[in-house]
């Protein structure tokens, strides 16, 4: 999923929220937790906001035992990228945790 979002900036095709969304899962799914979070970091570089769906699979690609800090850290995080959770994100905080 990184290597298709590289390969896609290389041939100057947008990335847009779906195709972020599914790179996090992906990631997530595979125990990536790191590489989620660096994906959220970067739509927030570049001019994609992050939607709530994003953080929520970021969260729980955080959802081993010693991961919990930084998925607390991404709902701390929304207040500032003006970004709601929803009855998912909390969830996922109290499954993380």
């Amino acid at each position: 999923s990184l290597e298709l979002l590289a390969d896609m900036q290389c041939f100057k095709l947008q990335s847009d929220h779906v195709t972020f969304n599914a790179a996090i899962r992906a990631q997530g799914a595979s125990g990536r937790w790191a590489e989620a979070l660096q994906l959220i970091a970067e739509m927030n570089r570049t001019r994609l906001k992050a939607h709530i769906s994003a953080y929520n699979a970021a969260m729980s690609a955080c959802a081993g035992p010693e991961q919990w800090a930084q998925a607390m850290e991404l709902l701390n995080g929304l207040e500032q990228a003006a970004t709601q959770p929803d009855a998912i994100t909390y969830n996922i905080a109290m499954n993380v945790c």
